[in-house]
């Protein structure tokens, strides 16, 4: 009988992550996957069981519940001061990875090269490879794991068509500098390049490092594809709901693709990952007018040691939204803490946080 695998997929072995969590499964410890250590805010986990209950069951537009596109795009403004347009700049897409897949085939023709720095995730070389392109490694030296300006210089050429950027990055933790990206900017512009931004752990920083959005360099907004996403943030990595930001025309692409893929992310989901922007909004006194349920969550995380003396900060004593029905959570990884924070008063407590600590609401 013949061989009915494509031979496209013959190099390709299975995911390494599929092995890990079978043995995750059976002997309790997970250090493959980035499977997060708390569970989803139960809020959010409301919000997408009353999606199904209210009947937000059938297909999404292709681009996404345009309810969601506008909080994707005001998260952008608040976080990064990035001007978006949500009816033509975003698309939500069934997780990063899909993104990836999707951003990769809607712009790489046979023959043409990819920047890549390694070590890498394990779908960015199969997706470029699956898509006709070339693969061309910069890799991030141990042990700061950043990349030599030569090499990432002689990567370039004529023939490279995208770069590929993950940042803070899988699985060093590097998160690129100012100066780093600015290299990385102004090489794109040089050689006339698409960065496909990957920053899915944008959130997952500390202290002294600083995420800064490739997208909002100078010259990079209408040659930057950014990807992020709810999984990491909002503990759901099982829902894959992520998003892409962009040109137009690059949102114009992916449709075409994508219609006849995916089509679309899963609409109650993306319902539940609503409710988590209309609460950071609401959080931040943004002018949103998305609608919550009572219970409103907020992730914040803080950079550095414990959470010591907490207690609202004077304003929201001032304006009485100090709430006995607060609860904490936390894991604490490499002696930080991830704090999640719920409340039933609309808004939630901002601590005092000791010296060198940082707290920051997300999405």
């Amino acid at each position: 009988m013949r061989q009915w695998m494509a031979g496209r997929l013959g190099g390709f072995r299975d995911s390494v992550f599929e092995e890990m969590n079978a043995l995750a499964e059976q002997y309790g410890v997970n250090l493959g996957s980035g499977t997060p250590d708390l569970e989803t805010p139960a809020a959010v986990q409301a919000a997408a069981a009353e999606a199904v209950a209210r009947g937000r069951n059938q297909y999404a537009p292709v681009r996404g519940e345009m309810v969601l596109r506008e909080a994707i795009a005001d998260h952008a403004r608040r976080f990064y001061g990035q001007e978006v347009d949500p009816a033509s700049e975003v698309t939500v897409t069934s997780g990063v990875t899909e993104g990836i897949y999707a951003a990769l085939f809607s712009v790489v023709e046979p023959g043409d090269e990819v920047v890549v720095f390694e070590p890498f995730y394990d779908c960015y070389v199969p997706s470029i490879r699956m898509a006709g392109g070339i693969p061309v490694p910069v890799t991030l030296h141990a042990p700061a794991f950043r990349f030599d300006p030569r090499e990432l210089r002689a990567a370039f050429s004529s023939r490279t068509k995208a770069l590929l950027l993950n940042t803070p990055h899988n699985p060093t933790g590097t998160v690129f500098s100012r100066d780093e990206l600015t290299l990385i900017a102004e090489l794109c512009q040089e050689f006339d390049v698409l960065a496909i931004a990957d920053e899915v752990y944008e959130h997952i920083v500390f202290e002294p490092a600083m995420h800064v959005r490739l997208a909002t360099l100078p010259g990079m907004g209408e040659r930057t594809l950014t990807l992020s996403g709810a999984g990491k943030t909002l503990s759901c990595t099982g829902w894959r709901i992520g998003w892409a930001i962009g040109p137009a025309a690059l949102h114009d692409a992916l449709a075409r693709l994508r219609q006849f893929t995916v089509f679309s992310a899963s609409t109650p989901l993306q319902w539940g990952v609503l409710s988590a922007a209309a609460a950071e909004a609401a959080i931040r006194g943004g002018s949103s007018n998305l609608s919550s349920s009572a219970l409103t969550t907020a992730t914040f995380r803080i950079s550095a040691g414990r959470l010591r003396n907490a207690r609202p900060s004077p304003a929201a004593s001032r304006m009485g939204k100090t709430n006995t029905q607060n609860r904490w959570s936390g894991s604490r990884i490499n002696s930080r803490i991830l704090v999640r924070i719920s409340c039933t008063s609309g808004r939630s407590l901002i601590t005092q946080a000791a010296p060198r600590q940082r707290h920051e609401y997300v999405l």
